[in-house]
């Protein structure tokens, strides 16, 4: 096996596990997107603690944890700053929608 091909069997596998996380939120979209006692504007006030005009990253660990997700500063700011497209360090209505509304 060349390193071509090893790297190339890498690529795939990794884009492979890429499609499948995917698939996995997008089904958890639509599930969350059918509950009748869903409210998305709810939903962004109870993670805008701050009640600024949006989530900062201190907002999110905070109710990342009153829902019982531990993680760790790097998976906070890795969240954060993938959720955060408009690089304003704060989450906005329209970003947060994206993340939880189906595409």
């Amino acid at each position: 096996m060349s390193i071509f091909d090893d790297q190339a069997a890498s690529i795939s596998k990794a884009f492979l596990e890429i499609m499948q996380v995917e698939a996995g939120v997008e089904k958890r979209r639509r599930e969350l997107s059918m509950r009748t006692d869903f409210n998305l504007k709810d939903a962004y006030y109870m993670f805008n603690r701050s009640q600024g005009n949006g989530i900062e990253v201190d907002d999110l660990a905070q109710a990342l944890k009153s829902l019982g997700v531990i993680s760790t500063k790097d998976e906070l700011f890795i969240l954060f700053y993938r959720l955060d497209t408009s690089k304003t360090s704060q989450i906005g209505y329209n970003e947060f929608m994206e993340v939880l509304c189906p595409r």
